[in-house]
């Protein structure tokens, strides 16, 4: 039996591939040559984050972590306009 990562996709918890093997096989053909180079050109170190960031792209797992990623993104940047008006206020004020 293959290793797999399990992971929570839309509130279900999924099985996704956990093998360079199993990954490429679970790509669109047209990603394929793009997995082996990025698997080829990673450091030791990065290698379990990149697989695990390709046994996504088939599911909408990667959609979901991009949404979660653009609204903290979007709440940081409030929040630091919201700090940066609050300073300038107390500057004038």
């Amino acid at each position: 039996m293959a290793a797999t990562f399990k992971t929570h996709i839309g509130g279900a918890i999924v099985e996704l591939p956990a093998t360079v093997r199993t990954i490429r096989e679970s790509l669109p053909e047209d990603l394929r040559k793009e997995f082996n180079e990025a698997v080829e050109d990673c450091p030791a170190n990065e290698l379990f984050a990149l697989l695990a960031k390709w046994a996504l792209k088939p599911t909408t797992g990667e959609e979901e972590d991009r949404a979660v990623f653009e609204m903290l993104e979007r709440r940081e940047r409030e929040f630091i306009e919201e700090k940066r008006r609050e300073a300038e206020k107390g500057e004038s004020g």
